[in-house]
């Protein structure tokens, strides 16, 4: 399983931060490019290392499915729907943290890790020249697969009555 990092670099006054494969130090070109475009937006540095270590977890469940980031590109909506609820259930069973801690991953947490994961994809789709569109982008302007806020709340959003329906979602 590859193993993704985030350093984090200060030039002149400026934190930035870089995602990098840990077996050869490379920096992966298209997280680290998105990393820099929040840190030109004027995003906290601490949102911004939120968003690098969303990333940093979504790729380590890629990798453990053989998979990369842009693999999403042109898979079939109920295949893009699978990994993404995939995430969400290795961030639950906390699969992306090394060390043993004790507790659980609320909910808004694996959430939030998720819309970061989307707005990376966004951010890709914003560059559509270069890299395409999802097959079924609706993912990343919907709450796509999420997890309740909190036991017994269910929000209701157009990916779940969609879903129930069969149909994605527009």
């Amino acid at each position: 399983m590859g193993n993704f990092i985030v350093d984090e670099l200060n030039d002149r006054g400026t934190k930035y931060f870089l995602i990098r494969r840990e077996e050869d130090r490379k920096i992966c070109i298209l997280p680290t490019k998105y990393l820099k475009h929040k840190m030109r937006l004027n995003r906290s540095p601490n949102t911004v290392k939120g968003i690098a270590r969303s990333l940093v977890y979504f790729m380590r469940y890629l990798s453990s499915h053989k998979m990369e980031l842009e693999d999403l590109f042109g898979l079939p909506y109920l295949r893009q729907m699978e990994i993404f609820q995939g995430f969400l259930h290795y961030l639950k069973s906390r699969n992306h943290v090394y060390e043993q801690k004790s507790g659980k991953i609320e909910n808004n947490t694996c959430n939030l890790y998720l819309r970061n994961v989307f707005g990376f994809y966004q951010y890709l789709e914003m560059l559509e020249g270069q890299f395409g569109t999802l097959a079924n982008s609706h993912f990343l302007r919907t709450a796509g697969p999420h997890f309740p806020d909190s036991p017994g709340h269910i929000k209701r959003t157009a990916w779940d009555i969609s879903r129930a329906e069969g149909t994605p979602p527009h």
